[in-house]
């Protein structure tokens, strides 16, 4: 489609006291308020910022301030007509949260709960009949449930759970601005719609894609055009056009235009035991035509580590495939999506259990007879970044080589980072805490960095100038040690790039260096 739009107009991009970071969240106007959209911004609050619920001139960009909350507010609710109608508020110091109910001009508490970092469960959006919703564990439940909350009682209802997986989010129609479906990731993406409507259509149009998914990504106000997004075989993604009076489906073009069926490799799922027992789920990808048998291996580590992989299309892995190597993925503990007890049995476990079960992941498929012994390497972004160099330096023997993206070297100096740049008791310095630990014998003992002396193989270090996450002093400094250790070392600069690889150039890239290290070290 050809654009049609000229000189575009950046919302709120002039007001005073407004702070442009982050991702906004954007609502529909009310009724009465043709030409605007609602969004959410920080604005100054004396010495501090408040999330605030502001209005927006689609025309001039200008906005006004509907509410302004306070230094504790973490979110707004707001309802089908775009009014505010909910609040919530954390106390970083004890992790409390708390759900207040709107009336009129003053605010009502109705729920208050504790969390490990503070976070609530609670969601900007309501359900049609007026209920705020949570996604969450209910009562003594060990997975996420999506919940209606009665915001005149404060009554906790369960709408829909599965009982393997977490409910990961909540499905909002963009036309009503309600909550009306659920989604979860078993091996694919699933949606549950409760609406009957759009249930329908669901399971239509997935029926047609009885093997993978279907996902509705939009539809129109008369709900009889759907955009789709769906994977028809083991190739990648397509977009499709879903008329549903007349049940037709019109494809629409490939996430991937110039990947194709033959170069995506073939996809089955698997779980290894652990040396524990433990079966860990993952995902196995080998090339097309080739017997499964004494392949080079490439151990592909997810970020996170609370992320997970799934069946669905990976770009990372097929390429990997296309050029000859099997690629398994696994979804080791410390990962999300199945369960609190799953991810949290990874927290103060780097270096430790996951590292464990992604080695024993090299050790399942060389008992098989898939890979070949002598042609392993683990490769990992962000966390699994921090698992290549982990595995390259706390088992040396059992790698060829190992390619860091955006990884982690140095816990003690990424921990300093975050209580510098962040407040000592937020979310996020809480959950790295949770997960990595505290101490500095015990982050130095499952710092990379600190055991350089160790390594045997060569090490690809690729890293993003502009990553805001990870900064890339953790490459750096960890090309700087091993060289000083005189190991083979390869330090490449993703210039002007962000720790998510967003841009095609720099993807390129990085895809190219790694396929000359894996060339050059494992065929």
């Amino acid at each position: 489609l050809t654009p049609q739009a000229t000189n575009p107009v950046i919302l709120l991009n002039k007001e005073n006291g407004v702070l442009n970071v982050g991702i906004t969240a954007v609502w529909p106007s009310k009724t009465n308020e043709p030409g605007k959209v609602r969004m959410g911004k920080w604005t100054q609050y004396g010495m501090q910022a408040a999330w605030t619920v502001m209005s927006a001139d689609l025309k001039t960009g200008e906005g006004d301030i509907i509410i302004q909350g306070n230094e504790h507010t973490e979110t707004f609710i707001l309802d089908a007509n775009s009014e505010v109608v909910g609040r919530v508020d954390t106390d970083d110091k004890k992790n409390v949260w708390t759900l207040f109910a709107r009336d009129g001009n003053s605010w009502r508490s109705i729920y208050s709960a504790t969390s490990d970092t503070g976070e609530s469960p609670i969601v900007s959006a309501t359900l049609p009949d007026g209920r705020f919703a949570a996604i969450g564990r209910i009562g003594d439940d060990d997975r996420d449930s999506l919940a209606a909350i009665d915001p005149k009682t404060g009554q906790t209802t369960k709408l829909f759970s599965d009982a393997r997986y977490d409910v990961g989010g909540y499905i909002k129609d963009r036309w009503t601005n309600t909550i009306v479906g659920a989604s979860h990731v078993a091996d694919f993406s699933t949606q549950t719609f409760f609406d009957p409507q759009l249930q329908k259509v669901r399971d239509a149009v997935a029926a047609k894609f009885p093997n993978t998914y279907a996902l509705l990504e939009s539809w129109d106000a008369a709900r009889s055009l759907f955009v789709v997004r769906a994977q028809a075989s083991g190739g990648p993604p397509a977009l499709y056009l879903y008329r549903a009076a007349q049940g037709q489906l019109q494809r629409l073009g490939s996430l991937y235009p110039s990947v194709d069926d033959a170069s995506s490799g073939q996809r089955v799922a698997l779980t290894y035991k652990a040396r524990d027992g433990t079966p860990i789920p993952s995902y196995l990808t080998t090339p097309v035509g080739q017997p499964m048998k004494n392949l080079p291996l490439v151990m592909l580590v997810h970020g996170g580590p609370a992320s997970r992989d799934t069946f669905a299309f990976d770009y990372w892995a097929s390429f990997l495939a296309s050029r000859g190597y099997a690629v398994l993925q696994p979804n080791f503990r410390g990962s999300d999506g199945y369960g609190d007890k799953w991810e949290k049995a990874g927290y103060h476990q780097w270096g430790g259990l996951m590292q464990n079960d992604v080695s024993d992941g090299v050790a399942a498929m060389i008992k098989a007879g898939i890979a070949d012994p002598a042609r392993v390497c683990i490769v990992g972004a962000s966390y699994g970044g921090y698992a290549a160099l982990a595995g390259a330096t706390m088992t040396p023997d059992l790698y060829r080589c190992a390619v860091s993206v955006g990884g982690i070297s140095d816990l003690m100096a990424m921990q300093y980072r975050l209580k510098q740049f962040a407040s000592g008791n937020s979310a996020s310095v809480d959950y790295w805490r949770l997960s990595i630990g505290e101490g500095e014998a015990n982050l130095k003992s499952l710092s990379p960095i600190q055991h350089v002396d160790a390594v045997k193989a060569p090490i690809l270090l690729l890293h993003g100038r502009d990553d805001t996450v990870v900064p890339f002093d953790q490459s750096f400094t960890m090309s700087n040690a091993l060289r000083n250790a005189h190991k083979n070392v390869r330090l490449v600069e993703l210039v002007a790039d962000d720790h998510w690889l967003s841009f095609a150039d720099t993807r390129t890239q990085a895809l190219t260096e790694i396929e000359t290290f894996l060339a050059a070290n494992l065929k």
